[in-house]
């Protein structure tokens, strides 16, 4: 019997209700040193994600190879972010045309799971940055600019929700015959 190929037909069948919060909190702070103007500060992010989900369907692979898979356990999760931040500045008045900014952030994030432990971290996320400002003509009129910097995007936490939830799991079941004639009987194989 061919495993390798499958069809589906009528659709899938899925609700979704999503709940996302967001809470941020920054910090810092600016000294004037000259022609140097130096920021510096932190940030700390709070991210919590609920999903409540019901996903199935149904395989055919042959007329007696049937398999109906759900998404088992309930289909519901809670999983947080933690995000803290620090970052460091300087913005340098060359001349009156010309100012160069240069700086470094670092952030890790932190996922916890359904069971409230930390289930993934990323750490060392360092992010340079570098800029310029060139100022053209009479000033304040025109201005050439330029920026470089590396920067990292929040891991998503639907994904998050779905494989760091215990008890939530895909449950497969084969039968001999289509299940949404007749759902009785059948075989869990995953």
């Amino acid at each position: 019997r061919d495993y390798t190929t499958a069809t589906m037909s009528g659709g899938l069948y899925a609700t979704y209700v999503d709940k996302m919060y967001r809470t941020a909190v920054r910090l810092g702070t600016t000294w004037e040193l000259g022609a140097h103007a130096v920021k510096a500060g932190g940030e700390y992010t709070f991210n919590e994600y609920t999903g409540d989900w019901a996903l199935e369907g149904v395989e055919k692979y042959a007329d007696d190879a049937w398999i109906y898979w759900e998404l088992a356990g309930g289909g519901t999760a809670t999983v947080k972010s933690r995000v803290p931040a620090l970052y460091v500045q300087d913005s340098w008045a060359v001349s009156p045309r010309v100012r160069l900014n240069a700086g470094l952030r670092w952030e890790s994030q932190y996922i916890v799971g359904s069971d409230g432990e930390v289930a993934q971290r990323v750490l060392d996320e360092w992010q340079p940055r570098l800029g310029f400002v060139f100022q053209l003509g009479e000033l304040g009129s025109q201005r050439l600019f330029g920026s470089f910097g590396r920067f990292y995007q929040d891991l998503p936490l639907t994904v998050a929700g779905l494989v760091f939830n215990d008890g939530l799991g895909w449950r497969g079941t084969a039968l001999d015959h289509d299940p949404r004639e007749d759902p009785s009987g059948g075989t869990v194989v995953f």
